[in-house]
């Protein structure tokens, strides 16, 4: 083998450690930027570690600031795949997943997170909303392009619990029992129903635009004690309640 071939090797090999070693700062940092200009309500802290392995502390909104880690499989992003392994930890969250990702596009195949009301409170606090319990969400299979989702199937359990409710001229205190959650895609619209003991008690519809509409069943407002006025044709299943908000 001649000289420049040597020379060629020598050099791959030198390529190879700069990227294999070089800081996630240097490497990602435009990324890091991207999403700051697109989420503008997300902080992303300094990028450590290295493109294979590394780390980072966020903060979005008034959630505690959390710390993201991933792990990166060389052998996929010879063909333009990113294989990588994700976690999140905070206080009353832990979160770790796993997905295949493109310039266009992404599978997150697995995705396990158990999520406390002391994480979530922050946020919902301000809303007249005070959580309870744990909320736990698996069996996630999540597919996406660059405009929004293409798949979205998985499951939220919450463990029930003492809610405490502020609306302008009450405040509620409900005792609730274990409500479960299926998350599927209907179409282009992301849902969410929202179920106890098999009864229909809300439902969330998100579109692609970023509205998303909120459904709560006469069955929920019967559970939870809200006092509502009650015409005397109803049933369980009824939405009481009909918001809409935008969300992003």
């Amino acid at each position: 083998m001649n000289k420049f071939f040597y020379g060629i090797i020598a050099l791959v090999s030198f390529l190879s450690f700069l990227v294999i070693t070089a800081p996630a700062s240097l490497l990602l940092g435009s990324a890091a930027e991207d999403i700051r200009k697109q989420v503008p309500d997300l902080q992303i802290g300094k990028l450590e570690g290295s493109l294979w392995s590394g780390s980072t502390a966020i903060q979005y909104l008034e959630l505690p600031a959390t710390t993201m880690t991933w792990s990166l499989s060389p052998g996929p992003l010879l063909a333009g795949i990113a294989a990588a392994e994700f976690g999140a930890q905070a206080e009353g969250l832990t979160a770790s997943g796993s997905g295949e990702f493109t310039a266009a596009s992404g599978h997150i195949t697995a995705l396990d997170a158990e999520v406390r009301d002391i994480y979530l409170n922050p946020l919902t606090l301000p809303q007249g909303l005070q959580l309870a319990g744990t909320f736990a969400l698996t069996d996630t299979n999540i597919r996406f392009n660059q405009r929004w989702l293409e798949k979205a199937d998985g499951r939220l359990e919450w463990s029930g619990g003492t809610v405490h409710i502020e609306t302008p001229g009450d405040f509620i205190t409900a005792d609730l029992p274990p409500l479960t959650g299926i998350f599927s895609l209907d179409g282009e619209v992301l849902v969410l129903n929202v179920t106890a003991d098999q009864v229909p008690m809300i439902v969330v519809r998100i579109q692609p635009t970023g509205w998303a509409a909120v459904a709560i069943n006469y069955a929920f407002i019967d559970l939870a004690g809200i006092p509502l006025p009650i015409g005397s044709q109803r049933t369980a299943a009824d939405p009481a309640i009909l918001l809409e908000e935008k969300v992003f």
